[in-house]
C-alpha cells in the first residue's frame, strides 16, 4: 500500500468513526429524549432527577460519548503520524506508545488474519480474506449476535445487563431504543478506547524487546482482562447499586477486547452489545411475547440472510463479467 491510500484509508477510518458515534450516541438519543418523550419525566415540577431517569443516565453516558469521539480518532491520527506504512505495532521500526486505534482494519490489526497469514494462507486465501469489507462483516455480525439474541429470548438469559429506566410518559419504541443508544455505543467505544491504549504499550515493548507478533497478540489478550476488570468497577457509576451492574459486566468487558483484538474491527463488539440490549429490552417491555419476538426476528435475519447471499452471488458474476470482457479487450 502507497503512503497515500494508507493516509486515505486512515482519515476513512477516523471519519466513519466519527459519523457513525455522532449519528447513534448523540442524533438519536436526543430525537428519542425530546421527541419521544424519554426526558419528560425529569422536567416534572417538584420532582428531582433520580438515577434510572432517561436524561441523567445520557448525561453521565455524554462522558464517554465525548472520551471516545475524541479519544480514538487521535489514537489513529498519531497511528498515521507515528507509524510507517506495513508496520504493524509489534514491529515498529521507531516504538512509539498512544498509537495503536483499532477501528476497522482486520488486515493490520487482526489477530485471526496475522494468524492465516503465518500459516501461509495469504491474499484472497487468507479464511479472514472476507472480513475486510467492513459491510460483509456487519452483516455476518448481525446475523450471527442476532441468532444468539433469539437464544438470549427463548431462555431469558442476557451478556450485559441495560439500563433501567423508570417508565412514565415514555412510549415503548423509545423505550428500546434509548436501551440500545447511547449506552451501546459509549460503553462499547470507551472499553476499546482504554485497551487501545494498553495496546498501544504492549505493542512499544514488543517492537523494543523484539517479542514478534505472538507477543504482542499475548500482551493484548492479558490488557483484555485488565480492561475487564476496569470496566466491573466503573460499570457502577451508570448503574448504581442494580442488579444489572452486578451481572455479566466482567465477561461484557472482556468480550468487547476479544472480539476487537481478533477481527481487528470494532464492528462485531458493537453490533453484539446492540444485539443483546435490543433482545433483553424487547423481552422485558413486550413480556409474555416471546414467541412473537422470536418469530418476527427469525424472518428478519432470515431476509437479511437472502438479501446478502443474493449481493454476494450478483457482484461475484459482476467481476467475473468485468475480467473477461477485459481479457477480450485490453486496455
Amino acid at each position: 500500500m502507497s503512503e497515500d491510500r494508507y493516509k486515505n484509508h486512515e482519515y476513512a477510518e477516523a471519519g466513519s468513526f466519527i459519523v457513525l458515534g455522532l449519528l447513534v450516541s448523540i442524533v438519536l438519543p436526543l430525537w428519542v429524549g425530546f421527541s419521544l418523550g424519554a426526558f419528560s419525566e425529569s422536567f416534572v415540577e417538584g420532582r428531582a432527577i433520580q438515577f434510572g431517569d432517561f436524561l441523567l443516565s445520557y448525561l453521565i453516558y455524554y462522558i464517554f460519548i465525548v472520551c471516545a469521539l475524541i479519544g480514538i480518532p487521535v489514537l489513529k491520527l498519531r497511528e498515521m503520524v507515528l507509524t510507517k506504512v506495513g508496520e504493524h505495532p509489534a514491529n515498529q521500526t521507531e516504538p512509539e506508545m498512544l498509537n495503536v486505534s483499532i477501528i476497522h482494519d482486520p488486515v493490520q490489526d487482526g489477530a485471526l488474519y496475522q494468524l492465516s497469514e503465518e500459516l501461509k494462507f495469504t491474499g484472497k486465501k487468507n479464511f479472514m480474506y472476507w472480513s475486510r469489507n467492513g459491510l460483509r462483516l456487519l452483516v455476518v455480525s448481525i446475523l450471527v449476535f442476532g441468532v444468539l439474541g433469539i437464544f438470549e429470548s427463548a431462555y431469558s438469559f442476557s451478556f450485559v445487563g441495560v439500563p433501567q429506566q423508570t417508565l412514565q410518559q415514555v412510549t415503548k419504541f423509545g423505550s428500546v431504543i434509548f436501551s440500545i443508544e447511547p449506552p451501546s455505543f459509549s460503553e462499547t467505544m470507551l472499553i476499546l478506547f482504554v485497551f487501545c491504549c494498553l495496546l498501544s504499550v504492549v505493542g512499544y515493548f514488543s517492537s523494543k524487546f523484539k517479542w514478534g507478533k505472538a507477543g504482542y497478540y499475548f500482551g493484548g489478550v492479558l490488557m483484555s482482562f485488565a480492561v475487564a476488570f476496569l470496566w466491573l468497577g466503573l460499570h457502577k457509576i451508570v448503574y448504581g447499586n442494580s442488579a444489572s451492574a452486578q451481572q455479566f459486566t466482567f465477561f461484557f468487558g472482556l468480550s468487547v477486547c476479544l472480539l476487537t483484538l481478533l477481527f481487528g474491527s470494532i464492528i462485531p463488539a458493537y453490533i453484539s452489545h446492540v444485539m443483546n440490549n435490543l433482545f433483553v429490552k424487547l423481552s422485558e417491555v413486550f413480556s409474555g411475547s416471546n414467541e412473537d419476538i422470536i418469530l418476527i426476528a427469525v424472518l428478519i435475519l432470515l431476509a437479511i440472510l437472502i438479501l446478502w447471499v443474493g449481493i454476494e452471488i450478483a457482484v461475484h458474476k459482476y467481476k467475473k463479467r468485468r475480467e473477461a470482457y477485459r481479457e477480450i479487450v485490453p486496455r
